[in-house]
């Protein structure tokens, strides 16, 4: 998992800045909480639901100004959840594995200029991937095309600091034959149709301008 986190991580430093070299950067560590992620996988006799559990997260956001009011960035935001199967309607679910879904993205920022220039509202609609990483080393990861929209607002400090919180609807297409490997040894359940999984997301920071 290092070296894709360092692909992505250089990736998007490189296209970011060639998109606008001569803009001013800004880099945001981010805490996040994300809920939701429903999906359905089978066994050739029985349909199952899994969940990906709610649970907190972390990340980075690396962003260009392109003018004024547009901003490029590229996002890595990492949730630490489980997977749960659901085994019926009156029986709790099965906790599977531990799972990190993490999403790389290149995201659009628009931006609202108030008066002072202090508080600015802004637009997100970004487009990348959500890979689900299973914990346990002997379960295969799979990536997934994942898309961000939403908004959220910038208090500044200054003209280098200030703070970010926005909230964002990401939903990720699981394709078909994705595997997923259920509670009983050997049993494993393949998704025949691919589909959305939904999940909304709360995300702030401190960001650095320069």
């Amino acid at each position: 998992m290092p070296h894709r986190f360092t692909t992505a991580l250089l990736i998007g430093l490189a296209l970011t800045g060639v998109l606008s070299a001569a803009g001013r950067f800004e880099i945001t560590p981010m805490a996040l909480y994300r809920i939701g992620g429903e999906f359905e996988a089978e066994d050739g006799e029985n349909t199952r639901d899994f969940l990906i559990e709610g649970g907190p997260g972390f990340g980075f956001t690396f962003g260009v100004d392109y003018d004024k009011n547009y901003q490029l960035e590229f996002s890595w935001l990492r949730q630490q959840s489980e997977l749960r199967e659901e085994t019926g309607s009156l029986s709790p679910s099965v906790r599977l594995f531990d799972l990190n879904v993490d999403q790389y993205q290149f995201n659009g920022l628009y931006h609202w200029h108030t008066t002072g220039g202090k508080v600015r509202p802004f637009l997100i609609f970004g487009i990348g991937a959500t890979y689900l990483d299973p914990v346990p080393a002997d379960v295969d990861g799979s990536l997934h095309l994942s898309v961000r929209m939403g908004g959220g607002v910038k208090l500044g400090f200054g003209k280098h600091a200030g703070v970010r919180v926005q909230g964002c609807y990401v939903p990720s297409y699981i394709s078909e034959e994705t595997r997923v490997v259920g509670v009983l040894p050997g049993e494993v359940y393949i998704v025949t149709a691919g589909q959305f999984f939904h999940q909304l997301e709360v995300t702030g920071g401190f960001y650095v301008r320069f």
